[in-house]
């Protein structure tokens, strides 16, 4: 059994049945391409388009009046995670509503 913390604490064998460590490392596999540097470095580009858009959108409605500031970061990160997750643009930023179910 492992020692648990460098303690006098050790593991049940009840870990062992469930393969924790097996369905984690899968999982692990499954998504590190993800934040890959290449990956990371390949969206570079549509975050800056997004986030540069999102500023002149907020300097606008900041000389119309007062902005909800938490509205828009949260419709900036949604449409982000849509592009990059889903390959699905949503535009909430440019609408300013969110989709069905949110």
């Amino acid at each position: 059994m492992k020692v648990i913390y460098g303690g006098p604490w050790v593991k049940s064998g009840f870990y062992d049945g469930l393969q924790l460590k097996d369905k984690a490392g899968k999982r692990r596999k499954a998504i590190m391409p993800t934040f890959s540097t290449a990956n990371l470095r390949a969206t570079t580009p549509l975050m800056h388009s997004y986030i540069n858009k999102f500023i002149a959108q907020v300097e606008n409605a900041q000389e119309e009046g007062s902005v909800d500031v938490f509205r828009w970061y949260r419709l900036l990160a949604c449409d982000i995670i849509a592009v990059l997750a889903f390959e699905h643009k949503f535009n909430m930023r440019t609408t300013s509503t969110w989709p069905v179910g949110f």
